[in-house]
């Protein structure tokens, strides 16, 4: 193989990589026909700049490339070490395995030694992190599309899609899923299994929710308690389930879809929701602190669609409804801004 380079260069195999299709893969495949010795690393390659495709609404040609010119020229420095020694093996689908730390748009990722499965097999995890006020996007090695809202963190094995497929959760991600009869896809958070074939759907789990909610879109989700055998609930398309962490309980509704989905758009749609659940999302989205002088504001409940706003709007538009008013306090680079809500 002549180098990395006449890959990273050639503008078929980055559409391959960011913008897949059925005609690109048709070409790939073909062209694999021709040149069967150059299939484990460019596919080794293509999964690993998969698991940095992120997007923050957009993210440049020019940007996409620029990352795509960074791994490359670390696998090629650690060429020797990597693609011999792996020759033939089922491992070098994951050839270019190092440690990196990237924070690109808000998404930022790491592989780690996770201790708690030291024990057991050792695992190694990568984990992806969107941070508070972005909106990201990643691709897994089975082509599954996982969105992250605000404050999201997913983790998976750097095995993924090998022998079993599985995802945990925290935070808020909506997921389209590659369909695979014989290996489900499971989403683990709060002691609760999300396991479907494939589908879409969006799971809330935030860390010090009372709740978890599981909205679908289409396909079919079973909800599960891997340590409860009676614990099986089926989820249909336009449902909503609400599962009670405390008592273990699950409730399920239809709903307006677009009002949990549009997130992903940088949509926000509140309809007569308490500030309490409020609050949170707003912190997460703008990345600021609220704090409430009267617990009573916690009961007000505030109806609107946002898009963009910027936040002092969304301030007055709070203040009007919820007869509150509210004081900013600018932040700075240790801490972030403030915004004190006290009742009229």
């Amino acid at each position: 193989m002549k180098g990395i380079e006449k890959y990273i260069d050639n503008p078929l195999f980055i559409k391959w990589v960011y913008e897949p299709s059925d005609d690109i893969s048709e070409y790939w495949d073909f062209y694999f026909g021709k040149n069967p010795d150059e299939k484990i690393i460019i596919t080794a390659l293509r999964d690993e700049l998969r698991l940095f495709q992120i997007t923050n609404h957009k993210i440049s040609a020019e940007q996409k490339k620029l990352l795509a010119d960074k791994i490359a020229k670390r696998i090629k420095k650690d060429r020797k070490k990597y693609n011999l020694r792996f020759l033939g093996s089922p491992a070098l689908k994951y050839a270019a395995i190092f440690l990196l730390a990237i924070c690109i748009s808000g998404l930022f990722f790491y592989q780690k030694f996770n201790p708690a499965k030291d024990l057991e097999s050792g695992a190694n995890f990568t984990t992806a992190i969107a941070e508070n006020g972005q909106i990201s996007k990643l691709i897994l090695p089975d082509s599954t599309v996982i969105w992250l809202n605000s404050g999201t963190e997913v983790k998976y094995p750097t095995d993924f899609a090998v022998k079993k497929r599985e995802i945990y959760l925290e935070g808020q991600a909506f997921f389209q899923v590659t369909k695979n009869k014989k290996m489900p896809l499971s989403v683990f958070c709060g002691g609760l299994e999300v396991k479907v074939l494939g589908t879409q759907f969006d799971v809330n789990a935030y860390p010090g929710q009372k709740n978890i909610e599981v909205v679908l879109e289409s396909g079919k989700v079973k909800l599960l308690k891997p340590e409860e055998t009676g614990f099986d609930y089926d989820l249909f398309p336009g449902q909503k389930a609400h599962y009670a962490i405390s008592s273990g309980t699950v409730s399920m509704r239809q709903v307006e879809l677009d009002r949990f989905l549009k997130w992903k758009e940088g949509f926000l749609i509140f309809r007569d929701e308490p500030m309490l659940d409020v609050i949170p999302i707003l912190q997460r989205k703008y990345d600021i602190q609220i704090e409430v002088e009267n617990s009573a504001i916690f009961n007000s409940l505030f109806t609107a669609t946002i898009k963009d706003e910027p936040f002092e709007d969304i301030l007055k538009s709070i203040a009007f409804t919820c007869s509150v008013n509210y004081k900013i306090i600018k932040g700075d680079d240790e801490n972030k801004t403030k915004v004190l809500l006290t009742p009229k």
